[in-house]
């Protein structure tokens, strides 16, 4: 069996719409494909009003201008016209990369497995000595992510586990696939089901109720360092709810959370590395598979 190929470390770079924001966010990391070694400062570019508003195409642009001289790829996501990618390509002269997804749905993946990837190479800059790193990611629903930041840790190897919490709570266990490393009991006993909360985005108040705050405070104590993501006020709620958790920290600004995970996706599948595996997502072997557009004269 040949070494294993050392990457050196490059720039990647992506622009992302806000989720329920008009507003497109973008951010260069530095990555060897396997960790983020760097990140930049965040660039927002605002969608404007008057005249039906900005094309989401000049924003995307815009933001992504002052940083793709210096990247090696970009990476895009909420893009609304199918040549968007293509139209980047040729303006910046770099491969753009686009619907990270792709791979994953067409082996019966889940999607949404390209961010979990992310929050492992997250932990591993922030937990240098390895540890414990564990996010709450939220949007409609809320998704735990649990990586075991060691140095020769694996996306592929199962220290990285994800999964949804939606409407169907459920009393039960989740066994990770290292006996005794990941075992814990995070879910409540019972939740109130009379009506479906999850359902209800902007009702978080009233979604996380003590049934929730008891199952994030088990969940927290078990790590060395926990992140939440998400919309910013959603975050603000669960950091104000967890605040006798001085565990708890943002390694990144909430809004570059999107756009940093995007430009590491696109590292590595401009690399021909997976972004999905079955303990994120379910899929049947681990896969990248995102859509790359690359410039005619590239």
């Amino acid at each position: 069996m040949g070494a294993k190929e050392v990457i050196q470390p490059f720039t990647a770079v992506a622009a992302a719409l806000a989720e329920g924001e008009a507003v497109v966010h973008a951010i260069a990391i530095k990555t060897n494909a396997s960790e983020v070694l760097e990140y930049g400062e965040m660039i927002s570019v605002p969608l404007h009003a008057e005249d039906d508003g900005e094309p989401v195409e000049l924003a995307f642009a815009k933001a992504l201008a002052p940083l793709a001289e210096s990247a090696d790829c970009i990476g895009i996501d909420g893009h609304k016209q199918p040549d968007t990618p293509s139209v980047l390509a040729e303006l910046f002269g770099k491969p753009v990369l686009y619907d990270f997804d792709d791979g994953d749905l067409s082996l019966g993946g889940s999607g949404g497995g390209a961010e979990d990837f992310f929050v492992q190479a997250l932990g591993k800059m922030v937990l240098s000595d390895g540890g414990l790193f564990g996010a709450l990611r939220l949007s409609s629903k809320i998704r735990f992510v649990v990586c075991d930041c060691s140095v020769d840790s694996s996306p592929t190897d199962g220290s990285l586990q994800a999964f949804d919490i939606g409407a169907g709570w459920r009393n039960d266990v989740w066994q990770g696939p290292t006996p005794g490393r990941f075992q814990m009991r995070m879910i409540p006993k019972r939740y109130v089901s009379e009506t479906n909360r999850t359902e209800v985005a902007d009702d978080w108040a009233d979604l996380l109720r003590e049934e929730l705050v008891q199952a994030f405070r088990q969940f927290v104590r078990r790590f060395d360092q926990v992140a939440v993501f998400g919309p910013e006020r959603q975050v603000g709620v669960v950091e104000e709810l967890l605040a006798a958790y001085p565990v708890i920290r943002t390694p990144l600004p909430v809004a570059a959370f999107t756009p940093a995970a995007i430009a590491y996706c696109a590292a590595r599948n401009l690399k021909s590395l997976p972004t999905s595996c079955r303990y994120t997502t379910g899929v049947a072997a681990p896969v990248g598979g995102a859509e790359i557009v690359r410039p005619k004269n590239g």
